[in-house]
């Protein structure tokens, strides 16, 4: 995507802003993943939400006003590309999925359309 884009996808150096970056991206954390967190990583990164359920301490957590501004302007990957070129998107949300269980493997994303169809739309 990066390539296709010329921009750096999560364009950040801060860690939870990085993970915010993500999410506005490819959609929330799993909450199952993100039970799994302890310690710090979850102290520093993670809240409880209004059902007790952890999520991202965003933008609660943020560094600054331009660092919530960096999130609230990442896109979809969807809409970074045309269109025509959603399958291509697609395929790249699959790879970049959060959750291990979820994310296909190199044999099953052979198999995604964008890498077997050879007359994708320009």
């Amino acid at each position: 995507m990066e390539l296709y884009t010329g921009e750096l996808l999560f364009g950040t150096h801060e860690n939870l802003e990085h993970l915010a970056l993500m999410e506005k991206s490819l959609g929330r954390m799993p909450s199952k993943m993100l039970q799994q967190a302890t310690g710090p990583a979850r102290d520093k990164y993670l809240a409880r939400d209004r059902y007790g359920e952890w999520r991202l301490n965003w933008p609660a957590g943020a560094q600054s006003p331009s660092s919530e501004r960096h999130v609230r302007n990442q896109t979809t990957l969807e809409k970074m590309v045309p269109p025509q070129h959603a399958v291509f998107a697609e395929f790249v949300g699959r790879l970049l999925t959060p959750d291990k269980h979820a994310r296909p493997s190199a044999k099953q994303a052979l198999n995604h359309r964008f890498l077997r169809e050879r007359n994708l739309p320009e």
